[in-house]
């Protein structure tokens, strides 16, 4: 019983997850398969079963990323290790830690972005409130004034009063162009047929137009709510596409060091010939492997966020395709670098992808001709090196070479 609860653990679930994109039939394995397969992929001891998994059919490395990636989130959110997988990893630092780290900074950050966006809300719910009370307050003012009016009007019916002491224009203007309202009676019914129609109107008016002038009409695309402000903070899908979209090399690794400069002849008065050279390899590796690891990791978020359905879904997987596409420009410049170099003599600077020993490389002037001809020996090869920029071509002209073996 012991053990069939170890096996119902959140990373065999996720593991399963993520084979299925790849296998859609794997999502019905069992989970001593599952828990088998996951260590298999991470190299963690396996006493379950052997593993059944053909990784031949599967991007191991992408796998493997995405697993660790998912797990590091998992375990900041429970720090339990009675995870089969989890508990094993906390043991391999080496393995953990990178990921572990990288789940904090996106946790950190999301919490940061969902603070700007309450307190965000909260500032519009506030505006919306203080309109919401102006409104009511103005509304209340309203029906004071239109009761006080009507009382004053019933008040006036009772006495007999119908209207003020002093009779506007329309009444002396309606009165001259009518002669049928000449008679107090006929013009008093009148007034008190117009003051019921204004107090009617004021009492059915002010709420719509209020309501419209205070909170705006609310059909209008062009209304500034928080729906579609433009400085409202991005979704998490959004925040976690932003997190992919930043680009950030890391330095290349370089080492130096200092070589003469031994020429092929001491004829004509070369004896003294020799140049102290000063030697820079610049490794890329290290860029180059982080952006096809980022490269990795945006391609699966692009095919896993493509299945699901969320908020600004176009224009989340919009930025993680330039992304991608970026990053791509940036590989293919990297390995165009690969064997260039940049000379200002006496100082030589060497771009590469591969290890280099340093240690190994020589500098000849091949002064044969009677001018300086330098050449970079590495590997068992002589390239031709000018001042400026180039690319390191292997020089095959046999006369050359057999005058620089001959120093070597």
């Amino acid at each position: 019983m012991s053990n069939h609860r170890m096996l119902k653990s959140a990373s065999i679930d996720i593991f399963r997850d993520l084979v299925s994109e790849y296998d859609a039939a794997y999502r019905s394995a069992s989970e001593e398969t599952v828990l088998s397969d996951a260590k298999e992929l991470l190299r963690l001891p396996n006493n379950v079963m052997e593993s059944t998994l053909d990784f031949k059919t599967i991007n191991k490395e992408e796998l493997k990323e995405t697993f660790l990636s998912d797990l590091a989130l998992h375990y900041l959110q429970d720090t339990s290790t009675e995870d089969p997988i989890i508990s094993a990893l906390i043991t391999e630092e080496v393995l953990f830690q990178p990921y572990l780290e990288e789940a904090r900074l996106f946790s950190q950050a999301f919490a940061r972005v969902q603070r700007k966006a309450n307190k965000r809300l909260l500032q519009e719910m506030e505006e919306e409130l203080e309109a919401e009370e102006l409104f009511h307050a103005f509304n209340r003012l309203q029906r004071k004034e239109n009761k006080e009016l009507l009382q004053a009007f019933e008040a006036n019916q009772r006495t007999g009063t119908y209207y003020s002491v002093q009779s506007s224009n329309l009444d002396q203007h309606q009165t001259n162009n009518n002669p049928s309202l000449d008679h107090p009676k006929q013009r008093n019914t009148t007034q008190w047929v117009l003051r019921i129609a204004a107090i009617l109107l004021l009492i059915a008016i002010p709420a719509g137009i209020l309501r419209f002038y205070f909170m705006g009409d609310s059909n209008n695309g062009s209304t500034n709510t928080a729906e579609n402000d433009p400085k409202k903070p991005q979704s998490s899908s959004d925040y976690f596409a932003s997190t992919y979209v930043d680009i950030k090399l890391p330095k290349p690794s370089e080492e130096t060091s200092t070589v003469n400069a031994e020429a092929t002849t001491t004829a004509m008065g070369y004896a003294n010939s020799e140049e102290e050279f000063n030697i820079k390899i610049i490794n890329l590796q290290p860029q180059l492997s982080y952006l096809q690891k980022r490269e990795k990791e945006i391609q699966s978020r692009i095919t896993a966020l493509k299945n699901k359905t969320f908020k600004h879904k176009k224009s989340t997987l919009d930025s993680l395709e330039t992304a991608y596409a970026k990053v791509i420009d940036l590989t293919q410049h990297i390995q165009r670098k690969e064997l260039t170099y940049e000379m200002n003599a006496p100082k030589l600077s060497v771009y590469v992808i591969k290890e280099k020993d340093l240690q190994q490389m020589k500098v000849f002037n091949y002064n044969n001709l009677g001018t300086d001809r330098f050449y970079l020996y590495s590997e068992g090869k002589y390239f031709a090196i000018n001042n400026g920029q180039g690319k390191l071509n292997a020089e095959t002209d046999e006369d050359i070479l057999s005058a620089l073996d001959a120093k070597n």
